[in-house]
C-alpha cells in the first residue's frame, strides 16, 4: 500500500503518466462491468434453458 502511494504521488503528478493512470483505471472498470454483465447473462440463460457453461 505505501508503495502504490509513493508511485502514484510522486510520479502520476506528470500528464502523460495520470493519463496513463486514468485510462488503465477506465480500462479495468470496463472489464469489471464486462465481466458483470456477462456473468449476469449466463445466470439467466441457465435459468431459461438449463444450459451449464
Amino acid at each position: 500500500m505505501e508503495l502504490y502511494y509513493i508511485f502514484e504521488s510522486s510520479y502520476c503528478e506528470f500528464q502523460p503518466c495520470q493519463k496513463s493512470y486514468n485510462l488503465i483505471t477506465n480500462i479495468s472498470n470496463n472489464i469489471s462491468a464486462i465481466s458483470a454483465t456477462l456473468k449476469k447473462k449466463f445466470e439467466l440463460d441457465h435459468e431459461r434453458y438449463g444450459v451449464l457453461y
